[in-house]
């Protein structure tokens, strides 16, 4: 006769995937912890995020830069800032600090999530929200002689977060001044669906034989975040 005992260590979230195209997605905050840098001073608030369709995505809110400071090189504060500022907005909080704590994270080496000390933020845990994430195109990595490499050829898609809303698809300005959800919609609209992939369909035909010279004009780094309020 079998016999099972309950072992509530081993249960396992359901995910269907990650986040596999650019939209709003309303969904739970899974985990919520600090996040430093292994070469430099930057640190961040790391959050896994599971969307209500099982598929999840990750966020890193880079809060202090390299330098140690909240500001870039024009003194003005990081993007993050004012995003943890809407997060806090929408989940009603207004002090938020992080305390020691214990979370699973994924170990590459094991193959497996491994309990880890960490600063953790229990107040953003459960936590039902909003979040628009846009599929990047980027070069694929991988480890040559030791060292992490990134492709030129091969590329991946994985989706970056934009923006946080209500799970209603209200911004946070839209959420304290109660009126329509209108702003994060045409946010929305206005990304590519995959960011950078044309780009690299480019610099790729740029490097083929019987390619016109001039063809491949050079990607720029305009930023197309918009800012809310």
């Amino acid at each position: 006769m079998a016999n099972f005992k309950k072992d509530t260590t081993t249960v396992r979230d359901f995910a269907a995937g990650a986040i596999k195209s650019t939209g709003f997605y309303a969904g739970t905050i899974t985990k919520a912890y600090d996040r430093n840098s292994l070469s430099s001073d930057a640190k961040a608030i790391h959050i896994d995020f599971v969307a209500d369709n099982g598929q999840s995505g990750q966020i890193d809110l880079w809060h202090t830069a390299g330098t140690g400071l909240q500001t870039d090189k024009n003194g003005k504060p990081l993007p993050a800032i004012r995003s943890i500022n809407d997060l806090l907005v929408i989940v009603d909080v207004d002090d938020l600090k992080s305390k020691p704590g214990m979370v699973d994270i994924f170990d590459y080496d094991l193959r497996e999530d491994v309990k880890t000390k960490k600063m953790i933020y229990p107040e953003l845990v459960g936590r039902h929200i909003g979040a628009v994430f846009q599929m990047v195109s980027e070069g694929k990595r991988s480890q040559v002689n030791g060292e992490w490499k990134t492709s030129t050829t091969e590329f991946k898609n994985r989706a970056e977060f934009k923006q946080f809303a209500t799970d209603d698809g209200l911004s946070a300005r839209e959420f304290l001044d109660g009126s329509e959800p209108v702003a994060i919609q045409k946010y929305v609209d206005s990304l590519e669906s995959v960011k950078g992939e044309d780009a690299h369909i480019i610099k790729q035909a740029s490097n083929q034989p019987n390619t016109p010279s001039g063809a491949a004009p050079a990607e720029d780094d305009y930023e197309d975040d918009i800012p809310f309020n």
